[in-house]
């Protein structure tokens, strides 16, 4: 049986992996511009300030973009298939691609609200996922 992947962390997305992993959303956020970031940057990617913080997020979002996969990418999405691939625009106003589970693929609509949950891997690794809000 295979194994998803996991991610690579370094010390930039680090705090990011361990709020995860204590099923917690953390983004990142610019002290100089107030901007929020998303994927983890070593400086804003709105203004270039390298003032940046570690905070909660609010975890809600609604589905920007999405997608039905068909074919798994890897033999270890296999048993996933159908499933669906995401774009959640969050509340804090960043992106984020993932998965929306716990959703039938024929109920899921661009503008649906969702929020963040977690999906546990190889190892009890978490990584985030979206759900349907209830």
């Amino acid at each position: 049986m295979s194994t998803k992947p996991l991610p690579e962390i370094d010390d930039t997305s680090r705090p990011f992996w361990d709020a995860v992993q204590n099923e917690q959303l953390h983004l990142q956020h610019c002290g100089a511009c107030d901007s929020w970031i998303f994927y983890p940057s070593r400086w804003c990617t709105a203004c270039y300030s390298q003032d940046l913080t570690w905070r909660a997020a609010s975890g809600t979002g609604a589905v920007w973009s999405f997608s039905v996969i068909h074919q798994a990418p890897y033999a270890a999405f296999e048993v996933d298939v159908p499933y669906i691939l995401a774009t959640i625009r969050l509340s804090e106003g960043v992106q984020m691609m993932t998965n929306l589970i716990n959703c039938d693929i024929d109920q899921v609509t661009v503008g649906m609200a969702v929020q963040f949950t977690t999906e546990t891997r190889t190892d009890g690794f978490k990584v985030p996922q979206f759900e349907p809000t209830s």
